[in-house]
Order: structure tokens, then C-alpha cells, then sequence
């Protein structure tokens, strides 16, 4: 679960740039940046594996997925108990 964590860490901010870009540069909104956010957590957690760790591809993969829905807010609402406070 660690190792899980961690990937999501670091990936997190790569995810939410990736997406910000591809958003603007192709005027997207909704559920296609939601999924879109999940795939690019998921590719970016692989290939994070592929290319650095060289390993433990279910764990980083599962840290692209989570660091995905951090990217999109999901995360926080779902697991941590998001408040409506401002």
C-alpha cells in the first residue's frame, strides 16, 4: 500500500499538467476530462514502472489510477470525506 501511495505522489502533478493541456488544447469538459485524467494515471503509473522502477507494474498502475482521480478531485471526496466548507 506504500508503494501505492508513493507512485501516486509522485505522479499526481504530471497527471494534472497532462491534463490541464490536453483540456485547453482540445476544449474538453465533463466526464471526458474525468476519464481522461484516469487513463493518462494509469498510462503515466506504467510507464513510471516500464522505465524507472522497472517492476511492480499492478502497484504503480493501481498509483496512476488513484493519483488520476487526486487529479480530478475524486480521490479527496471519495476516500478523505471531502467537506463543502470554503
Amino acid at each position: 500500500m506504500t508503494v501505492i501511495l508513493i507512485a501516486a505522489t509522485v505522479v499526481a502533478p504530471i497527471i494534472s499538467a497532462l491534463v490541464n493541456v490536453v483540456k485547453e488544447q482540445f476544449g474538453l469538459n465533463g466526464k471526458l476530462v474525468s476519464g481522461l485524467a484516469i487513463l493518462i494515471g494509469v498510462l503515466v503509473g506504467l510507464a513510471y514502472a516500464f522505465t524507472i522502477v522497472h517492476g511492480q507494474y499492478a502497484e504503480y498502475c493501481w498509483g496512476g489510477l488513484i493519483a488520476g482521480l487526486s487529479a480530478i478531485g475524486y480521490y479527496e471526496i471519495a476516500f478523505k470525506g471531502g467537506s463543502d466548507e470554503k
